[in-house]
């Protein structure tokens, strides 16, 4: 990743070297490169795809999303893969410059900058709303109402997810996985009781290989609904705060006026 960034930033020099002179405005970036990292697994509408590469046809919403950000910005926008936990891992060690898409967390807010608007965050300029959901093995007792649970239960989250702490907080025993497919493949062989996580992995899980999980389902009540947003590492933000304040402030004019048409490609609808 490193050496990634090295090569950027060279050719962004001799780019300006060239025509002697670099100008970056509040709306301009001159094809500064920005480095975003995104989860290594499926998220259905969101982003598609398994493992490193991304998507030359339908990579997903975000993508689609951040290339429109690119073109009106003049941002050369580079996308890294890798698991969520990593993401954020990089992020905190600059070696990427944003992380997409994370719901808010105090820890992560140490590393990384949220839109804020006076000193408050700020969901007018969230990427989506996205919701977790228990998936329970098919016969499980466990249950959620919209406030608790109807018992003490055993629950898998993927490594780093935002939900796990509030399921300690609701008292039930947390157990870390290093993928939702692994979680539910414990679910499915009796080794979990349920498993938490967002709406639309889960949901993919059970649609692509309903033979795999034919154990598992979805409570229908979801635990919790939040904005997700594109993070943005310390570094990158005190050297380019405008800039930064104008991604965001793209991302949200898109997803006012044209995620509606962006997501006639993928046959959904979000919030």
């Amino acid at each position: 990743m490193n050496i990634l960034r090295f090569i950027l930033n060279l050719q962004f020099l001799v780019l300006t070297s060239v025509t002697c002179f670099c100008f970056v405005s509040v709306a301009r970036a001159d094809n500064l490169p920005f480095v975003i990292c995104y989860e290594n697994i499926e998220n259905i509408p969101y982003y598609y795809g398994e493992g490193n590469d991304v998507p030359k046809t339908k990579p997903g919403l975000y993508v689609d999303i951040l290339d429109l950000v690119s073109q009106r910005l003049k941002l050369n926008i580079v996308f890294h893969r890798a698991p969520w936990a990593r993401c954020l891992k990089q992020l905190e060690l600059n070696r990427v410059d944003g992380v997409l898409a994370a719901s808010f967390k105090s820890e992560r807010a140490k590393y990384s900058h949220y839109p804020m608007n006076h000193g408050k965050l700020d969901a007018e300029r969230r990427i989506v709303n996205k919701s977790y959901y228990i998936f329970r093995r098919k016969g499980a007792p466990i249950s959620w109402d919209g406030k608790k649970f109807n018992g003490t239960y055993k629950v898998g989250v993927q490594i780093g997810y935002a939900i796990i702490d509030f399921l300690k907080k609701h008292n039930l025993t947390v157990t870390e996985t290093p993928s939702v497919q692994r979680g539910f493949q414990q679910v499915q062989n009796n080794r979990l009781e349920a498993f938490a996580t967002l709406e639309e992995i889960g949901n993919t899980l059970l649609m692509r290989y309903p033979n795999r999980y034919s154990n598992v389902e979805k409570v229908t009540v979801p635990l919790t609904t939040k904005p997700y947003y594109l993070i943005i590492g310390k570094k990158f933000y005190q050297e380019h705060q405008n800039l930064s304040e104008s991604i965001w402030n793209e991302l949200a004019k898109i997803r006012e006026r044209e995620m509606p048409n962006l997501l006639i490609n993928y046959s959904v609808t979000t919030q």
